[in-house]
């Protein structure tokens, strides 16, 4: 197969008359390497002969590190549809990177709706929105926040525009020259309910005694 794809590659350039760049594997014993191929066409010794020509580099570390990022990076990807909780990652500017399955069922809006677009315009409510940005500024300033890996309750809004409460975790990762956010957040509706049920039996009790 490989030595069927080299032909190939010359005969196309045969046929072409121009450089072509190709990658191409060679077999050294049992292991094979992937070589960066820029052919070009060379005059040969007789008259009108034309000889392939060719300036190769050794891609096969590079291509590894590729196929494993990609795998690395499916595996990530399906741990995240996967996750129960609401997972969004936002860049250093509070735009949405990520927003997990969860996320789109709990907000009520759609992955290829939000991406790219600012989180405190799709899901903090909008007396809110000034708060977050000054505390967006400040993580990505400084590097420090009260915010950051700690366990809040704020409101959040869905698309529809009503609100809940939610508990957020925000982690800051660094990304290259720039931090991402990556936030962790349950509806705490239903929790909340039962605290206030408590508070009003404990109440009741304490009439009665």
């Amino acid at each position: 197969a490989a030595a069927q794809n080299y032909r190939a590659s010359d005969a196309k350039l045969l046929e072409e008359k121009k450089p072509i760049q190709v990658v191409e594997t060679v077999y050294h014993g049992e292991e094979p390497r992937s070589y960066f191929v820029n052919k070009f066409l060379i005059p040969g010794d007789r008259d009108g002969e034309e000889l392939v020509g060719g300036v190769a580099i050794d891609v096969t570390e590079r291509l590894k590190m590729q196929e494993e990022l990609r795998e690395g990076q499916a595996r990530s990807q399906a741990i995240l549809n996967a996750a129960l909780d609401v997972v969004v990652t936002i860049d250093h500017v509070g735009n949405i990177l990520e927003f997990n399955p969860a996320a789109e069922k709990m907000f009520g809006h759609l992955r290829t709706d939000v991406l790219g677009k600012n989180m405190g315009e799709v899901i903090v409510p909008p007396e809110l929105r000034g708060r977050h940005q000054q505390a967006m500024e400040r993580c990505v300033r400084s590097g420090e926040s009260q915010i950051l890996g700690k366990l809040l309750e704020l409101p959040a809004m869905r698309a529809d525009g009503s609100q809940f409460p939610a508990e957020l975790t925000i982690n800051r990762v660094e990304h290259g020259p720039r931090p991402l956010f990556t936030g962790f957040i349950r509806d705490i509706t239903a929790r909340r309910a039962a605290e206030q049920e408590i508070r009003q039996l404990n109440a009741t009790l304490e009439k009665r005694v």
